[in-house]
């Protein structure tokens, strides 16, 4: 009869072998060490694991040297997690390490480790498990790098993403997305409500209607808004967003991306600038090739009664005829300055300076500017008040461009303070201009006043606050006063008023002598030709020439003219002078005859006048062969100043 101690023992020896059986064959690698680092078992996984062809040969294999200078990529990890593990009997140590192959490859791998007590030796020795988790290592690295490539693409291309989960009302955002919100980026949600108030109160009605239309159509949407930064600066955002819903078409998720287009669109709105300046400018070169034409003729027609009317107040005897014939050339002197103010709006043009006292001038022309306004001026200026070198037209302009705007800034009136004075100006003086002699012309309104964001801005072409204009008034004056070598300046308080300071360089032989001297009574002999086309101009100028006692002949174009003074000077006979007209329609004009002319003779005195005040030979005639230049229409005050100044006694 068998023995009971033998059944035990068999039972026990069938639970080995199948316990062996499980281990053998166990997904995992199994594995048995001394405590000096020798292999008692290992399992077919961990063979196949480490590139062995069975158990017999890996432990063959390690156990000529040890589990650590074997199969360790390094080797003094082994001791330091058998020194963690000992004394710790039972208790399981998980460790993450790296092992060596047979072929050499380098595979990862988590390792579970206890320290036992063996049963069949009574003596210690290490019971682990062993996973390859190289593939995990290599999805986990590959998602790594692909989250970072995505940051750094999304960094790149300033472009944020968003999730947003409807349920939970959580929304996530990328680290980008923060920087475009000027935000540090935080690794928590928020709600909507939350993400929602850094959007522009103005556009945050715009994401609204965009997810509703997502709602309905079930496409992507995009729009754009504007948000506001900590450092309250604006910027502008794309974004492109999808939303998710369940079966019951109730919204479950936005997703979406953000682009900062900030830059774009401050591009696209400085073209959109240029563009309109462009049309601005487009249409004004229009007006001024029309303006040009139309300031010529009516010029040649103010030439022709000018020229009567002032004759008639010469020579009439009747005082209360010869007064209304001066307020009628005043009126017409206005006349003659809109139609110059016109063609250097329109055009530009150097300034043909004579010099000029202020007064009355001065007065003149801001009770012009103020003629049917409700706004009155008060004048305060000296008796010697220096001289200036200037274009009386185009410092008009300015004048009338700075009073309109006084009267804009005081829709309820108001007073017009204008003063002026003789100044001098430092080399280190903060006002950018030369040293030197100046007088300082000063226009004080007391209206709505120019805020100081804007100030530096009001001289800049097409610039203006005014629902009426194009924004070239005071680009203008600011052109005008310093062509002629001065400089313009504003300082302004809103709702005190505002003050235009202009600067104008004094006359350099008036600051030594305040006398004015008197225009002298021009007389002359010999002949003199005139070339004009409009025969009105040739008879107006004729008579005031012959007032002084000269000689004239008519003609209309620059072939007649040449002909006739090469006939001259072959007969011998001395011209005492000519006035061109500088443009002649379909034919030779005074810039072309002038040239031909001083191939005869180099020294006649050759005058230029034309109705085109702007062109650049009226400014520099010497520079063209003329004598010197003189603006239609003219007075014969004028005419005979010239003649007395050029011509040789």
């Amino acid at each position: 009869m068998p023995h009971q101690n033998d059944d035990i023992n068999k039972n026990q020896s069938i639970s080995t072998k199948i316990l062996k059986s499980i281990f053998d064959y166990a997904p995992i690698g199994v594995f048995q060490s001394t405590l000096q680092g020798k292999f008692i078992y290992v399992n077919f996984a961990i063979s196949s694991m480490l590139g062995y062809a069975s158990q017999e040969d890996l432990i063959r294999f390690v156990n000529k040297s040890s589990i650590a200078n074997t199969i360790y990529e390094d080797p003094n990890r082994y001791p330091m997690l058998l020194s963690e593990t000992t004394q710790s009997e039972g208790v399981w140590k998980v460790f993450e390490n790296r092992y060596k192959r047979k072929d050499g490859i380098v595979i990862d791998a988590i390792l579970s480790i206890s320290e036992r007590l063996d049963s069949d030796t009574g003596h210690l020795s290490f019971f682990g498990f062993v996973q390859d988790i190289s593939e995990k290592k290599r999805s986990e690295n590959a998602l790594k790098q692909s989250e970072y490539r995505l940051k750094d693409a999304q960094h790149l291309a300033g472009i944020g993403s968003f999730h947003y989960d409807a349920r939970r009302d959580q929304s996530w955002w990328s680290e980008e997305l923060f920087r475009l919100y000027g935000l540090k980026p935080k690794n928590e949600p928020m709600s909507l409500a939350a993400a929602s108030s850094f959007t522009h109160p103005e556009d945050r009605h715009i994401g609204n209607e965009m997810m509703q239309q997502a709602l309905l159509t079930g496409d992507a949407v995009e729009f754009e808004y504007r948000v506001v930064w900590p450092d309250a600066s604006i910027h502008y955002h794309h974004a492109i967003s999808r939303v998710k819903t369940d079966k019951n078409h109730q919204m479950t998720e936005i997703c979406g991306t953000i682009q900062d287009i900030t830059e774009r669109k401050h591009v696209e709105q400085e073209k959109q600038k240029i563009e309109q300046q462009l049309n601005q400018a487009q249409k004004l070169e229009s007006l001024g090739v029309l303006a040009s034409g139309i300031a010529h003729d009516f010029n040649n027609l103010l030439g022709g009664i000018f020229g009567y009317i002032d004759l008639a107040k010469t020579f009439t005897k009747d005082e209360t005829t010869a007064n209304l014939l001066a307020k009628s050339l005043i009126t017409m002197d206005r006349a003659k300055n809109l139609t110059m103010q016109l063609l250097t709006f329109a055009k530009g043009g150097s300034p043909i300076r004579k010099i000029e006292s202020l007064s009355p001038f001065l007065e003149e022309a801001v009770q012009f500017a103020l003629s049917g306004s409700n706004v009155s001026c008060m004048f305060n200026i000296p008796a010697d008040l220096w001289r200036c070198d200037i274009d009386k037209n185009q410092i008009s302009q300015v004048i009338d461009n700075i009073v309109i705007n006084a009267i804009q800034a005081m829709p309820s009136g108001g007073t017009i303070e204008i003063s002026a004075c003789n100044t001098l100006t430092e080399p280190k003086n903060t006002v950018p201009m030369a040293a030197g002699h100046y007088i300082k012309l000063s226009f004080k309104d007391h209206g709505i006043g120019i805020p100081q964001q804007i100030l530096p801005l009001i001289f800049d072409p097409f610039f203006t606050t005014k629902t009426k204009g194009h924004g070239l008034g005071l680009t203008t004056s600011y052109s005008i006063i310093s062509r002629h070598g001065g400089y313009i300046e504003v300082e302004s308080e809103p709702g005190i008023g505002s003050t235009f300071h202009i600067f104008l360089p004094a006359s350099e032989e008036d600051i030594s002598s305040t006398k004015i001297d008197t225009v002298l009574r021009h007389k002359g002999a010999g002949t003199f030709l005139i070339m004009d086309d409009e025969p009105v101009i040739r008879d107006a100028i004729s008579v005031m020439l012959g007032s002084f006692g000269y000689s004239v002949v008519l003609m209309e174009n620059g072939k007649d003219t040449i002909d006739y003074f090469l006939a001259e000077k072959n007969a011998n006979r001395i011209c005492s002078g000519m006035i061109l007209d500088l443009t002649i329609p379909g034919g030779k004009g005074g810039k072309e005859t002038v040239t031909e002319l001083r191939k005869i003779d180099a020294e006649i005195p050759i005058f230029v006048m034309s109705g085109y005040a702007d062109d650049p030979v009226m400014a520099n005639p010497g520079a063209y062969g003329f004598t010197a230049s003189i603006c239609k229409p003219f007075k014969t005050v004028e005419l005979a100043e010239m003649l007395e100044k050029y011509l040789k006694k």
